[in-house]
């Protein structure tokens, strides 16, 4: 669901996220517990979330997959954008960043902003 937690200069806490975390707050299954935890926590503002601008084409491309009615997927992406998060835009410094992430808490085989 992430893939790491670090502190930015400024000592707030800051999550990488995937789309699992959407799916799992907005649709269940066996995380949904520790996903509302997270977004309660960036809700309070405890915690900061970012995640690849990739996440939504993932959603949407899953959704589309299972034959999900596209009135359906956009209502599923405007409660996404209803989840305080931020999406990277793809530069060298959010790769050395997300590289960084990946390298200290590892993840998956491949890297999400990739």
């Amino acid at each position: 669901m992430s893939q790491g937690e670090e502190d930015d200069d400024d000592g707030d806490k800051i999550l990488l996220v995937d789309t699992d975390l959407f799916f799992f707050y907005l649709k269940g299954g066996k995380l949904a517990q520790q996903a509302k935890h997270v977004i309660k926590m960036a809700s309070r503002g405890a915690l900061e979330l970012r995640t690849a601008p990739e996440v939504y084409d993932d959603a949407i491309s899953a959704l589309r997959s299972d034959n999900v009615a596209m009135p359906t997927i956009i209502e599923f992406v405007s409660m996404m954008k209803s989840i305080p998060h931020r999406a990277l835009a793809l530069n060298a410094e959010v790769a050395e960043e997300a590289l960084t992430l990946y390298h200290k808490y590892g993840g998956g085989k491949e890297a999400e902003l990739f």
